[in-house]
């Protein structure tokens, strides 16, 4: 089912209207199926059954909104659809909320609300309803921002009355083109800046292999006590430093030397790919890559240890690991072609039971065939 999914976003992606018009019956019918699958019990159909609505939004617009109104989806399955579909511009409802504003509205059960009002001007959202679904929905700024908060009837006929009496108005205009929301991280976007760009290492050189040795056992010592013994910032520029000695032409220099420190510090790096702070495990990818890069197929002693790594990194929720995972694999094919990884990823493509994971194995091995 994910596959598929993918394969109709990117059919309308591609192609655009014609994917959808001939045969009007057929094309009906498989977005009706989509729609379906937003309440698949695996997260990843779920996941890229809302990419393929956001395919076909870009191609139909708001005629999209009214037949996914006309499904009795869940509240929770609607509210994530309307979150991504309003990062595009549409004009829908993304949560129900209640406010001291609408007329409609009890006042034990504004005082309620009031009480529910964060110290820093966030109004938490109610997310109790009937059924016990919960509702995601994005902070709304409160009065303390000058913003004036206004009030309409919910879209979504299946919340509860109370509750989808009156919400707030986050439709967003055609303005300007719409990025794509990112999710997890520090800062949201899962790096330091904040826009989720991972910081930019400086070329560092070294006089001598013995000032290389000492920088590469102070990294290695950094990276290898642990995320419970080290901050993760730290970390973080631990892997930065390795990176800019890569870049100041420490490998050309003193090859020997750092082929050997390099194999004491492969279990240190996985153990950051496998952070749970997404800045780490991105940092730790963009790192794999950059080793790739600089050592070519002398990278092949850890070639099939950190593409492990990364196909693991690939089924993790977090989006902006696994789109960091599958930039670094792909940029390590690109640069080591070691017969190791070919057998690597036949393994996982004929043995994994994930359906998200054997796709990408074989985009991979497309990628080989392609580029070797």
């Amino acid at each position: 089912r994910h596959g598929l999914l993918q394969f109709v976003a990117e059919a309308v992606s591609t192609t655009g209207e014609a994917a959808l018009v001939p045969p009007r019956d057929e094309s009906v019918w498989v977005l009706h199926k989509v729609i379906d699958l937003v309440g698949d019990p695996e997260s990843s159909v779920r996941d890229a059954a809302i990419e393929c609505l956001e395919e076909i939004y870009k191609v139909v617009g708001d005629q999209l909104i009214d037949i996914i109104h006309s499904h009795a989806l869940r509240p929770a399955h609607l509210n994530a659809i309307y979150a991504r579909l309003s990062q595009l511009g549409a004009d829908v409802v993304v949560a129900p909320a209640t406010s001291a504003a609408c007329s409609d509205q009890s006042p034990a059960r504004g005082k309620q609300q009031q009480q529910q009002r964060s110290p820093g001007g966030i109004d938490e959202l109610d997310t109790a309803s009937s059924a016990g679904d919960v509702a995601a929905a994005a902070p709304v700024q409160g009065a303390g921002h000058g913003e004036k908060q206004q009030c309409k009837r919910s879209k979504t006929a299946a919340l509860p009355a109370e509750d989808s009496a009156c919400t707030l108005d986050t439709a967003r205009s055609w303005g300007g083109a719409a990025a794509k929301a990112k999710r997890g991280g520090y800062k949201d976007g899962g790096g330091f800046t904040a826009d989720g760009v991972l910081p930019e290492a400086q070329p560092l050189a070294v006089s001598s292999e013995r000032e290389l040795r000492v920088e590469l056992e102070r990294i290695a010592a950094t990276l290898s006590r642990g995320a419970a013994m080290v901050d993760w910032e730290k970390r973080v520029a631990a892997m930065l430093h390795l990176e800019g000695l890569v870049r100041g032409g420490a490998v050309g220099s003193f090859e020997a030397c750092f082929m050997d420190h390099l194999r004491q510090l492969r279990d240190p790096i996985l153990e950051q790919m496998v952070d749970r702070r997404s800045a780490v495990a991105r940092q730790a990818a963009h790192l794999m890559e950059v080793l790739a890069a600089a050592l070519g197929y002398k990278f092949d002693s850890v070639a099939a240890a950190f593409m492990g790594a990364l196909l693991k990194a690939l089924v993790i929720t977090v989006q902006v690991v696994s789109e960091a995972a599958d930039t670094a694999a792909r940029g390590v094919l690109y640069h080591c072609r070691a017969p190791k990884l070919v057998t690597l990823l036949c393994e996982v493509l004929t043995g994994d039971k994930s359906a998200k994971m054997r796709q990408h194995c074989s985009v991979y091995l497309l990628q080989i065939l392609e580029q070797w």
